[in-house]
């Protein structure tokens, strides 16, 4: 894995988020969420994919950079921005192991732990206040606190998974999309 500012002493050596020693979080792409990355002789967290390794959101200025860059597209004319799976940037502190238990109902270890995380809160009102409020911009995603939501749990049907072979149960997305409006 090559990544830009692998070095810890580089401006963007806190940009993302390294462990020594992996915990037990699993990948929504599958196998751990961690990948070695030689060049720091540590652990890179990507809760997707290998190649799109998790942002360090604690970090103040990698959160005025992502600030800044949303104003020069909105400067550029953009009206708004979907935040895809924004709700998992704020992580719980000291990135401890799932719980066994969680994680063989879930499918997914640690995600007690960063799913709707201690910070989140904060850095999306951070980001309403200073970018898209400023701006009259629209925000949608995962999350409530943004002017739009979306859901992607229709997409599984109770007791399956994306990767599982199976017959979509129209009844159930009817049943759901009927409760999502209603509910």
């Amino acid at each position: 894995m090559n990544i830009s500012g692998h070095e810890p002493s580089s401006k963007y050596g806190d940009y993302y988020i390294f462990k020594d020693q992996p915990n037990n979080w699993t990948s929504f792409f599958s196998g751990s969420a961690w990948n070695y990355v030689e060049e720091r002789e540590q652990y890179a967290l990507h809760l997707f994919s290998k190649k799109q390794i998790d942002l360090n959101w604690e970090n103040e200025t990698l959160r005025q950079e992502i600030h800044d860059m949303i104003k020069w597209w909105l400067e550029k004319g953009v009206d708004g921005f979907r935040l895809d799976v924004i709700n998992y940037i704020s992580k719980r502190s000291g990135l401890p192991d799932g719980n066994e238990s969680i994680g063989k109902l879930m499918e997914y270890h640690g995600v007690e732990h960063y799913f709707y995380g201690p910070r989140l809160h904060e850095y999306l009102h951070d980001m309403k206040e200073k970018v898209f409020i400023p701006y009259n911009a629209f925000s949608v995603g995962e999350t409530p606190e943004l002017d739009m939501v979306f859901s992607f749990d229709h997409l599984e049907t109770p007791g399956h998974t994306r990767f599982d072979d199976y017959q979509y149960d129209l009844n159930y997305l009817k049943s759901y999309m009927i409760n999502w409006m209603e509910n």
